[in-house]
């Protein structure tokens, strides 16, 4: 029985080895964004067609009463000099007037590469 765990160990340790490989990071995994329509405080679009292509994006799916999200949200607009040049677009599902709360509580109407709405899909 023992010769046996020792003949097969090596099999399971190689497996396993094998079996952590190195994963391509979402922008490789997905090279494009699918179509999206967000709708904006003022009730007007934003789309796919709207990002400016040579910019990096930053997809930030959101619900306002949500801990996590504040925190995040806090994170971001603390390190906000780091995104300058990402275009950043924060997209929930809760009712436009919740994130109209949210957009005024954390004063994204300051920062100029933070697009916020409903998504409407």
């Amino acid at each position: 029985m023992k010769s046996l765990l020792l003949l097969l160990l090596p099999f399971f340790i190689t497996a396993t080895t094998l079996a952590q490989g190195t994963e391509a990071t979402p922008s490789e995994r997905f090279p494009s964004l699918p179509p999206f329509t967000i709708q904006g405080l003022d009730s007007s679009n934003f789309t796919k067609a709207d990002l400016s292509k040579n910019k990096k994006t930053l997809i930030m799916y959101f619900s306002p009463g949500c801990d996590h999200c504040q925190h995040e949200t806090e994170a971001l607009l603390k390190d906000i000099e780091l995104f300058k040049d990402v275009q950043i677009v924060m997209a929930s599902y809760q009712p436009i007037e919740e994130i109209a709360g949210f957009h005024k509580k954390y004063n994204l109407a300051n920062y100029p590469q933070i697009k916020i709405g409903r998504d409407t899909n």
